[in-house]
């Protein structure tokens, strides 16, 4: 997409030409998003807009982050803005189909507009507009995709036969006895259960050897490709419709997604949009529309790595399906022991059928309606009113059917002899739970635009004022004996405490209630206007004042005043300029602030209930959720930019943006007076950071023939952020080691990668040494603990990228089009996945690495991973050699994105104007990794695994 191609620029307030815009943004058109075919716009954005990367370091959830981040303890992720108002809930419920271009604004002159909400950046999102004096326009598109199943393989299991043989040692020690003999009934592995009936001679040790060498050729990860993992599948249907008159004008689409997981999730989304327009006179016009989602989704089968054996991690070689094809159990509970319970219901867990009999289901109903009017009142002076109306309501339900393992654990649980039959406390029948959130917001804005042209300068300026409130409702509540087919439940009671029937503990049946609500409340006034002078120069100011209901206890000081001021110089058009290979040179500078807000905080004391008392009979009870905080303001962000637009020849395009970000009165701890009685800390705006970067965007036509177009695009972005005053709580070493949460050391990145610095293993017993207080050491609680300081952890870099960005070619061979993407991530740093000994032993958390612990003297010439020492009980030990230097690895990646081919051609004889034919392929994995361990650092986690590759075919057609 070239610079010359994205003439208007969308604020989400207005729409003007880039020439008259001094700030920072990049632009993403339909064809672009096009290209790539993910069912959300999340999927398709991240790999080709400049200034944008998704983290799912920090977020587990996964998040957009425009030129990093700008805030410590406060919200992270850039304020979205679809049509013009601020999108509240799941933005992946908008059809990508609908969208007609996105504009990410980086700095403080694009982005302060939006004031408080705008210091992580704003990703405004336009959809497709009518027009007035247009036939009838129809565009279509159908894809159907085939995905292949995930590469369990590459997850470092530990090997079948090493997890035998460390069983077949803990059991010779008489570390299971305890497990054996324990009232809880725990259930035993299958090499358990051999290994005694060898000791008590009910086998000889030929059959014993016999079934030990067959369990030693299975592999857990194969089970589950065989018989749980299945291919992925996704279709979508669009189909668009607009036209108009002198006076009015309309449009129409309808989308229907729906897709099956790897594991049989299915997601289903229609969306259906009405847009209107009509100019009853040339000076007035109004604007009406209505979009609509309707969403569902059902659960799929239990992952890899997300099915238990009685609390303990499944055994590498269970199977679930016998040489029959029959499912097999996997114990919850000693065997002999439920087979023994007759007056029970039965107990056996069959994993692949438990899906299907505890079905969750989702389903949301979205609905936005927009109106507005816009009246010309005089030369160059409009009135434009808007109003959105916006209700979304998620519910969930969880309906665990009467034979479900689920259910009929739970009844057997809290069952109880009463003389000589089962008293059953939790009725027979399924179990319902079912959430309800409701998000309910008014957006109403009122606003004068004026623009007026002379012989020597231009204007462009508005001002208004807007209110906002959003409402958002949740209700929890759970059915028991729930009965279907006459729709009949049974009440329990929640007050009386019940034996386990297994462990005799005593416990609560479980109560499901619980009741949310929480308003946010916003008032605003603003200001935004350029003059362009001669078509040269260009100055631009913004103002923006902002209230909210969450800060400040006088009315004063719910408000923040936001501002921002920038110019820009066209030097090519001066006389002076006489480099005929530039001809296009243009100079931007920005100043401004913006503000970030949480909505979890509030400046007096809040209460949050949080049920009822079973101890006072079904009395509410509640605790302090924020204590009074009276001097609470709003985070402010400063950004300075300076940019440099150009282009050489007809052949290169480019855009350059140097930024200095200062974060200041950020959300951090502060300590406390602890006779107040509330802590020895509270959350004021006592922190500071700041951040520098680059962004960098190159366009380039390498060839243009006749029959052949070769085009690439480079977007090259760095980004580095800076703690500049933070309090920590904790400043021992064990809690800075973690690069996915906080680190906060001034002079550091907010999140970054501390390790203990590594000293080898010790020759004689394969123990881990680090350091403390400059001498090798193995005294693991001095070395991670407040004796030691931050200092003394090894500082390997950041969590996130510092060089991030995206290459994409795109070539044109006659009706043939071919685009290929990459994208790059460097200069950040991640922990790989190693042994934990204590897992391994208590819990059978096992790991691949166990092949190459240090065993005897001289293997620490060629190892690195500890010995295994038993009896263990030292998880200290297992931590240090987790976060140890030896297991960060630097991060840096190139990502083959996607490849699109397609195939282009008109079919007049059937009216298309244009039909366009394509094949996609996505998720093609790493061209290449800065670590030499083969792992994909964005998917580092213990059972995580790389998207699998999506083969998607389908077709365009556009008719006039």
């Amino acid at each position: 997409i070239h610079i010359d191609e994205v003439d208007i620029v969308h604020s989400g307030y207005q729409s003007i030409s880039r020439e008259r815009s001094t700030g920072s943004f990049s632009s993403v058109n339909k064809s672009l998003l096009d290209k790539q075919v993910g069912s959300t716009i999340m999927e398709r954005l991240p790999a080709i807009a400049n200034g944008l990367t998704y983290d799912e370091t920090t977020d587990a959830r996964g998040s957009f982050k425009v030129r990093g981040i700008s805030s410590i303890n406060g919200p992270k992720e850039p304020l979205i803005v679809l049509d013009n108002f601020p999108f509240e809930g799941d933005i992946s419920t908008i059809n990508p189909n609908d969208i007609d271009n996105v504009t990410i604004l980086k700095d403080a002159s694009a982005s302060s507009i939006w004031g408080a909400r705008a210091g992580n950046g704003v990703i405004v999102i336009t959809t497709k507009k009518n027009k007035l004096s247009q036939p009838l326009k129809i565009n279509a598109t159908s894809m159907v995709g085939v995905g292949a199943k995930p590469d369990l393989m590459a997850i470092p299991e530990i090997r079948t036969g090493d997890y035998i043989d460390i069983e077949t040692f803990l059991f010779d020690k008489g570390h299971y006895d305890t497990r054996i003999n324990d009232n809880n009934r725990a259930p035993l592995t299958p090499v358990m259960d051999l290994l005694l009936e060898k000791q008590a001679g009910t086998i000889t040790s030929g059959v014993y050897e016999e079934q030990i060498s067959k369990l030693k050729n299975a592999d857990l990860r194969k089970e589950f490709l065989k018989h749980v993992y299945t291919p992925s599948s996704e279709q979508q249907y669009y189909i668009g419709l607009q036209g108009g008159s002198q006076r009015v004008g309309w449009l129409a689409s309808a989308g229907y997604n729906k897709s099956h997981s790897n594991l049989k999730a299915v997601d289903d989304r229609f969306n259906m949009r009405v847009q209107n327009q009509y100019v009853p006179f040339d000076r007035l016009k109004f604007t009406s529309e209505i979009y609509l989602t309707n969403a569902s989704g059902y659960s799929g089968r239990p992952g890899y790595g997300n099915i238990s054996f009685g609390g303990y991690q499944l055994y590498p070689y269970a199977k679930l399906v016998d040489d029959i094809g029959m499912y097999n159990p996997i114990p919850q509970l000693r065997r002999e022991y439920t087979d023994s319970q007759t007056d029970l219901l039965n107990w056996d867990y069959y994993p692949i059928t438990e899906s299907e009999l505890t079905k969750t289901k989702t389903k949301l109903n979205d609905l936005i309606i927009n109106t507005s009017a816009e009246m010309s009142i005089y030369k160059g002076l409009r009135l434009d009113v808007k109003y959105q109306y916006k209700r979304q309501q998620y519910d969930n339900y969880q309906l665990r059917d009467s034979e479900s393992y689920y259910v009929r654990n739970l009844i057997n649980r809290f069952s109880q002899w009463s003389g000589t039959s089962i008293k059953r406390n939790i009725p027979l029948g399924s179990i319902l739970d079912e959430s309800v959130t409701t998000l309910v917001s008014n957006s109403f804005r009122s606003q004068l635009n004026y623009s007026k042209d002379w012989y020597v300068g231009s204007i462009v300026a508005l001002g208004g004022m807007e209110i906002r409130d959003v409402l958002t409702e949740g209700k929890d509540s759970r059915l028991y004996g729930l009965d279907r087919d006459i729709l009949t439940l049974t009440p329990v009671d929640y007050v009386t405490p019940y034996a386990d029937y297994v462990t005799g503990s005593y416990n609560y049946i479980p109560n499901g209630d619980r009741l949310d609500g929480k308003t946010t409340r916003f008032v605003s006034a603003y200001f935004n206007g350029s003059y362009t002078h001669s078509d040269k120069y260009t100055v631009s100011a913004s103002f923006r004042r902002d209230a909210s209901n969450l800060f400040g206890v006088n009315t004063n000081d719910k408000w923040n005043l936001l501002w921002s001021a920038g110019a820009s110089w066209e030097i090519s058009k001066e006389p002076f300029f006489k480099l005929g290979a530039i001809p296009y040179l243009r100079l931007r500078a920005t100043y401004g602030l913006s503000g970030n807000i949480d909505p979890g905080m509030s400046a007096v004391t809040t209460i949050r209930y949080i049920g009822t008392s079973n101890y006072t009979i079904g009395a509410p009870i509640a605790r302090p959720q924020n204590y009074a905080n009276p001097e609470l303001r709003w985070e402010t962000v400063s950004t300075t930019n300076i940019g440099l637009d150009f282009r050489i020849y007809n052949f290169l395009t480019a855009t350059a943006d140097y930024y200095r970000k200062s974060g200041k009165d950020l959300f951090g701890r502060q300590t406390l007076d602890p006779t107040l009685g509330i802590g020895t800390s509270i959350q004021k705006n006592v922190a500071e950071m700041k951040g520098y970067g680059v962004d960098l965007s190159l366009q380039s036509a390498n060839l243009d023939r006749a029959k052949f177009r070769w085009t690439t695009t480079l977007n090259l972005n760095y980004n580095r952020d800076e703690v500049v005053n933070y309090f920590l709580p904790n400043e021992a070493p064990n809690a800075l080691v973690s690069g996915s949460s906080i680190s906060a050391i001034k002079g550091r990145p907010v999140y970054a990668l501390h390790s203990y610095a590594w000293a080898g293993l010790d020759p004689v017993n394969g123990d881990p040494m680090g350091y403390f207080n400059g001498e090798i050491s193995k005294d693991y609680e001095k070395i991670s603990g407040s004796e030691s300081s931050a200092e003394s952890l090894y500082f390997h870099g950041p969590s996130l990228p510092r060089y991030f960005g995206s290459l994409s070619n795109s070539f044109t061979i006659g009706s043939f089009g071919i685009d290929i993407n990459v994208s790059y991530k460097w200069g950040h740093y991640f922990r790989r996945d190693a042994i934990d000994y204590y897992g391994l032993i208590n819990h059978g958390v096992g790991h691949l690495e166990y092949a190459d612990r240090w065993q005897k003297p001289g293997d620490e010439l060629y190892t690195n991973v500890p010995s295994m020492v038993y009896p263990y009980s030292d998880t200290q030990r297992d931590a240090f050699y987790q976060n140890a230097s030896i297991n960060a690895e630097k991060a840096g990646f190139l990502r083959l994105n996607y490849i699109n081919v397609d195939y282009s051609f008109k079919w007049w004889e059937l009216g298309f104007d244009r039909v366009n034919v394509f094949v996609n392929a996505r998720n093609l994995g790493l061209l290449w990794k800065a670590n030499k361990k083969g792992i994909d650092p964005e998917y580092s986690g213990r059972y995580a695994t790389r998207p699998p590759m999506v083969i998607t075919t389908g077709i365009r057609v556009n008719f006039k």
